[in-house]
């Protein structure tokens, strides 16, 4: 659990820098095992990818990065619609 945490933070952090390092940070969600991961912790992950997330939609220069952090928030709020909601709420 431990080290999920640490890497999503990581993946957040670094999704926020540097475009190359974003793409490759977002296309670990296609990959099966890592969303087993996720759920298992999904209350403790949600909170961190929600701000990552909402923060790459909104301030990321990279059109592309935008666009695949859409399809992870879109992946996201079908998994658990009521977490990232409340997550949302959170933020603001």
């Amino acid at each position: 659990m431990l080290l999920v945490t640490l890497l999503l933070v990581t993946l957040s952090v670094q999704s926020t820098i540097d475009h190359w390092v974003a793409e490759r940070a977002l296309d670990v969600w296609n990959n099966e095992q890592f969303m087993r991961v996720v759920s298992q912790d999904i209350e403790i992950v949600f909170p961190i990818l929600v701000e990552a997330i909402e923060t790459n939609l909104k301030l990321h220069w990279s059109k592309n990065v935008q666009q695949l952090t859409q399809s992870v928030k879109n992946l996201l709020q079908e998994l658990n619609p009521l977490l990232y909601k409340r997550c949302l709420n959170r933020l603001d």
